[in-house]
């Protein structure tokens, strides 16, 4: 019985986790949604490439993905115009003191969810 794939796993386990570590490391909530992606279709081909033949081509793949994240994540410091199409621009929920309701609601967020939000980060209660 052939029991190479046991140390093909593990490299790829290896490899994959040295890629997450370079990519960088952030909570869920944190991530924009190209990191999401880009984590999500590395777990994918971790998964997959157990069931496959093809080691090599798997760990290209998978540095191919963590290239163009960061490669991503650079232009978008460098130009507004990635950083609105692949990251997105931070939106503004309170301005002097008192809460934007319309920019709460593009957010989809509710005022208690934003003093949840705002506790947790050490933030007194909004004033009403």
């Amino acid at each position: 019985m052939d029991l190479n794939f046991i140390w093909e796993a593990f490299l790829i386990l290896f490899v994959g986790f040295c890629l997450l570590r370079i990519a960088g490391k952030k909570a869920a909530e944190e991530m924009t949604g190209l990191e999401i992606i880009t984590l999500l279709a590395m777990a994918s081909m971790i998964g997959h490439a157990v069931a496959e033949n093809d080691l090599w081509k798997t760990i290209l793949i998978l540095c191919l993905f963590v290239t163009m994240l960061i490669t991503v994540q650079f232009l978008a410091v460098k130009f507004d115009t990635v950083e609105k199409w692949f990251i997105g621009k931070a939106t503004l929920v309170i301005k002097d003191g008192q809460v934007i309701p319309e920019n709460l609601k593009k957010m989809r967020m509710t005022v208690d969810q934003l003093e949840v939000k705002l506790r947790v980060k050490g933030f007194s209660p909004l004033p009403m």
